[in-house]
């Protein structure tokens, strides 16, 4: 899972809970439900290392908004309860559907289950993916051929685990 899909997670589980409209968070709309949910799940969603650009994509904002939700988090949990509260459910909701999850301990592990799969470097390298695991990282080589291919074995394989999917083009 990529960070885009994460992110996009995260906001499906914040308008499921709030009870919102699950394409409301992209809207111009300042209803204070929707700003709401978009401070929680912005918040949420830099707590799991979700790039600024990301974020600001999915609400159609810039990049300073996930700035301006870590900085309102703190005195918003003290002081506001309806933020408060309704970010305790949706981060319990999101923490209960990664709960589920399992991570590699070790690189060996992560290398072993990605061959058993099927998935292995590709002689022509044209496409770098990088995949995670709670402190373990692993590099895997395709091409330009094999990448969706590859990316969707990737998925399908790990779907079990906590993961996150990066590629690049070489």
């Amino acid at each position: 899972m990529n960070e885009k899909e994460k992110f996009e997670e995260i906001c499906k589980v914040t308008t499921d809970v709030l009870g919102l409209p699950e394409d409301c968070l992209g809207k111009r709309a300042k209803t204070h439900n929707i700003t709401l949910a978009r401070q929680i799940a912005g918040y949420i969603g830099r707590k799991y290392k979700i790039d600024r650009n990301i974020i600001a994509r999915a609400f159609n904002k810039n990049r300073t908004c996930s700035y301006f939700y870590e900085r309102e988090h703190e005195g918003k949990a003290k002081y506001d309860y309806k933020y408060a509260e309704n970010f305790a459910k949706v981060l319990g909701k999101y923490q209960e559907m990664k709960g589920n999850n399992k991570i590699f301990t070790e690189k060996v592990m992560l290398d072993r289950h990605l061959k058993k799969a099927g998935l292995k470097n590709a002689t022509k390298k044209d496409v770098i993916f990088t995949i995670k695991s709670g402190n373990v990282k692993t590099e895997l080589f395709s091409n330009y051929r094999k990448f969706s291919e590859d990316y969707e074995n990737i998925k399908k394989c790990l779907e079990l685990y906590q993961i996150t999917v990066k590629w690049d083009f070489i």
